[in-house]
């Protein structure tokens, strides 16, 4: 497949399936799928294609696993799901004519208060009454399009950031701001998807057969941050928050 050896193709194959656990519990599982793709030989332009083709049908298994248990809330979805468009949209194209370098610094400093602020919170519970309708509106359009921006300038940890201020800023319950996160996060890569396959750097086989992989890593990530709630995903964005804070050292370095 591609020239890849069968020892290559199963170590994509299973960070695939990982990624797919991890972006379903607390997103941030490219971190691991996306390299995985350049460590065997893949080109860097179609190791994001591909990479952003698989995560959509993990995407697609996770949002809709949170939205069959009426982890979602509707009223609030769509408007952030406009709202995350027009952010990416524009955030991708200031990274056409920007660095990368002011956000990479940024993240040096927001990434260990994010981390200590999750040890902290050892509930990651709201802690508050729900905000008042017009007002979670307002806000989820506010927060859905910096976050939008930032996946298209940035990207890392953006699936991370948007489940922690739905949480906190919105008040939302920890499962319900996962619900709303993965989908709003889904909307956001398969607009990045089908401009890949539009330019022909998505390699489809490859893809496919990986996507599987996600998508069980996904089910099996979904089922279990429902059951545990945030038993589970608080340890988990501890570690994505590390891995993240690592890369952008790497990235700075």
């Amino acid at each position: 497949m591609f020239d890849l050896e069968l020892p290559a193709l199963l170590f994509v194959f299973l960070m695939a399936f990982l990624a797919g656990v991890i972006s379903a519990i607390s997103g941030g599982g490219g971190l691991l799928s996306l390299p995985s793709y350049i460590f065997v030989g893949v080109p860097v332009h179609y190791a994001l294609g591909t990479d952003r083709f698989a995560a959509v049908a993990g995407g697609l298994v996770a949002g809709f696993k949170f939205y069959r248990k009426g982890l979602v809330d509707v009223k609030l979805l769509i408007p952030s799901v406009i709202s995350t468009i027009v952010g990416s949209v524009i955030g991708t194209g200031v990274a056409l004519l920007a660095s990368e370098y002011i956000m990479q610094r940024v993240l040096l400093i927001v990434l260990p208060l994010v981390g200590f602020y999750v040890f902290k919170n050892k509930r990651l519970e709201s802690g508050n009454k729900p905000l008042p309708h017009k007002k979670a509106v307002t806000l989820a359009i506010v927060v859905s399009f910096v976050i939008g921006w930032y996946n298209g300038f940035y990207g890392p940890g953006s699936g991370i950031f948007l489940l922690l201020i739905y949480n906190r800023l919105l008040n939302m319950d920890i499962l319900l701001a996962s619900g709303n996160s993965k989908i709003v996060g889904l909307v956001s890569t398969v607009t990045s998807t089908l401009i890949f396959i539009a330019a022909g750097k998505v390699l489809i086989l490859l893809a496919l057969v990986a996507s599987c992989f996600n998508m069980a890593g996904s089910y099996f990530g979904a089922n279990l941050a429902i059951r545990k709630g945030a038993g589970v995903i608080r340890p988990s964005l501890l570690i994505m928050l590390v891995l993240i804070f690592i890369k952008a050292i790497k990235d700075v370095l």
